[in-house]
């Protein structure tokens, strides 16, 4: 596994975002609007997400997790909220389980503050996916909703495995949120560097999550502070108009 990079996925992908023929009419429906989205940040608050691990270079001192993942919330935050203000943000904290903090609001100020008082609260040795789509769940945009939900996923263990109470096939069965046409899931995993077999793990857990789609993007980095800002501006791009994961990787 390449321990600093995007995550590569299989299937054929066709020119018009079909991958291998799985996009639905609903999805079709959609498809290149810029509805106004619905983004719910969900922030680990493990003790690792406090380690100082990310050089930058030039700089004297690594920067830790937390407070390079909270930059880097704020400059997208902004930056969104300049493309359209009708964008609303909510936060969850992750500790065993999903906890909500704030539901999403439009005021960005407010969102901002609660961000700022985010910390770390102890040392996890679970994290259970159910917690966060049962969160997820009623959040569901209805029948021809003219906005978005997006799960921004920003996970900072590495060794502990999410899990789920069934398989990841069982999880979209069970939370059909995951295969709404309006709904995404992204995901940046941070861990530290010179592991390979326990963050493969962590980080396969999580891509078992994307839909038939492949909808989602997915990264994955350890040691480099440059690589957290660029995986969230690449996550910028309005889920209805950006190109699978493999596509964009290859233009930037």
């Amino acid at each position: 596994m390449n321990m600093d990079d995007e995550k590569k996925r299989g299937g054929e992908v066709d020119d018009d975002g079909d991958s291998d023929g799985g996009v639905s009419h609903a999805v079709a429906s959609v498809r290149g609007k810029q509805l106004p989205e619905k983004i719910l940040f969900c922030v680990d608050v493990d003790d690792e997400m406090a380690t100082a691990d990310l050089k930058n270079k030039g700089a004297k001192d690594p920067v830790r997790r937390l407070d390079a993942v909270k930059d880097a919330i704020r400059i997208f935050v902004t930056t969104k909220r300049a493309l359209n203000p009708k964008h609303e943000f909510g936060l969850v904290l992750l500790k065993e389980d999903a906890e909500m903090i704030l539901e999403p609001t439009s005021q960005a100020a407010t969102f901002l503050d609660h961000v700022e008082q985010v910390g770390t609260v102890g040392s996890f040795g679970a994290f259970r996916f159910d917690s966060l789509f049962s969160i997820v769940t009623p959040m569901a945009p209805a029948r021809n909703a003219q906005h978005v939900v997006r799960v921004i996923f920003i996970y900072g263990r590495t060794t502990v495995v999410p899990t789920l109470s069934g398989s990841a096939d069982t999880a979209l069965q069970t939370y059909p949120v995951l295969v709404h046409p309006q709904f995404f899931l992204d995901a940046v995993y941070l861990h530290r560097a010179g592991r390979e077999k326990e963050p493969q793990a962590v980080f396969d857990a999580i891509l078992a999550l994307d839909d038939n789609a492949h909808s989602g993007y997915f990264f994955e980095h350890a040691a480099k502070l440059k690589n957290v800002f660029r995986s969230m501006g690449v996550l910028l791009a309005h889920p209805l108009q950006r190109d699978v994961q493999d596509k964009q990787s290859t233009k930037i």
